[in-house]
């Protein structure tokens, strides 16, 4: 599997809002073949109440071109557009410590004739964002998402497809330097961070083919740059 993404916007500030438009562009590989192409549009709007409570309101569209592989030679039935909107909200606890809130609202367009991987559905999403001695840091996130499908899926069901997922996940992060410092060069170790995550999924459909579970687990190195 092999993703690129390139992204590129800017950021109006005035006096009561934040506006930030975007644009984007997403190529994935998979298996040796071109699998998804993907672009789109999405913009943003923040307002500070206060010291510590902060609102957001966020608009995007995204047109997704999917292109048949061999493991997935049905992949362009999932060929369409994709809108979401956004609205929520962060408080901060303490300077080390904040809380967040989002609800969302997706709807994806597909051609009349594969309508059953179409949908629309909602999502509620709570975080827990905690920074603590040495840059060590904990991103906790509990998402719960419902989607209901256009159509039934006559390969599988006579029944349309509603399915309701429950993630949870729980990120640590912390400075390179701390973690391994005594092993590595410190010219290397500048700015360099890593991340370890665990994530459980599980989606409850009324078709049993959708009801499943699955845990993941990854690990990410960053590197910041300034000039």
């Amino acid at each position: 599997l092999q993703s690129f993404s390139l992204t590129g916007g800017s950021v109006l500030k005035n006096s009561i809002l934040t506006i930030t438009p975007t644009a984007f562009a997403t190529y994935l590989h998979l298996s040796r073949e071109t699998f998804l192409r993907s672009q789109g549009l999405k913009v943003r709007g923040d307002r500070g109440l206060g010291d510590r409570l902060a609102v957001y309101a966020e608009g995007g569209w995204t047109r997704e071109d999917y292109l048949e592989i061999v493991e997935n030679t049905a992949a362009p039935e999932r060929t369409g557009d994709r809108v979401n909107v956004n609205l929520g909200g962060r408080y901060t606890l303490s300077p080390t410590m904040q809380l967040a809130l989002d609800g969302g609202y997706e709807n994806k367009d597909i051609r009349k004739e594969f309508q059953f991987n179409a949908y629309q559905g909602g999502s509620l999403t709570g975080s827990h964002t905690w920074v603590f001695g040495q840059g060590q840091f904990f991103l906790n996130s509990l998402a719960y998402t419902v989607n209901s499908y256009d159509e039934p899926d006559p390969a599988i069901s006579e029944r349309k497809r509603r399915e309701t997922q429950l993630r949870i996940r729980v990120t640590y992060g912390a400075p390179v330097a701390l973690l391994f410092g005594e092993w590595l060069p410190a010219g290397f170790l500048e700015n360099l961070t890593a991340t370890f995550t665990v994530e459980q999924l599980r989606s409850f459909a009324n078709i049993t083919n959708y009801t499943y579970s699955n845990t993941k687990f990854s690990t990410l190195l960053s590197k910041r740059f300034e000039f």
